[in-house]
């Protein structure tokens, strides 16, 4: 399994309703309880209610097929063995692991040594 390293740094923060998405990469969740949003650091809106910075992303390359079984279950274990904690978020197509950038080294080195191949991704120009 190939995982992409994306060169981005984010935020994971809690939001008034109706809060305008950033431009670039961003997950959005809006509940009876709370509107959260994972964007860009450099992109976090500015009236946000609470935030956790530092994260970086992992994403799962290519599509992954709705009937797949345990897939970001496999890799959520290899990271909590080594004490990991991971934010996970999901898109149509597939799946991201952020975790804090403090754990990203040995994060990268467990899940390489349970034969991920990380591919680091360039920032879009």
């Amino acid at each position: 399994m190939t995982l992409e390293l994306l060169p981005e740094t984010f935020c994971v923060c809690k939001v008034p309703p109706g809060t305008a998405l950033p431009a670039g990469i961003c997950f959005f969740a809006h509940t009876d309880a709370e509107t959260s949003l994972v964007c860009q650091s450099e992109e976090t809106p500015r009236d946000c209610l609470s935030r956790e910075d530092g994260w970086r992303a992992l994403r799962f390359s290519g599509s992954l097929d709705f009937s797949l079984v345990g897939i970001l279950a496999q890799a959520a274990q290899v990271l909590a063995r080594e004490q990991i904690s991971i934010f996970a978020v999901s898109t149509f197509d597939t799946d991201y692991i952020l975790l804090k950038d403090k754990n990203l080294s040995p994060a990268l080195l467990a899940l390489q040594a349970s034969g991920y191949d990380i591919i680091p991704q360039s920032r879009a120009e």
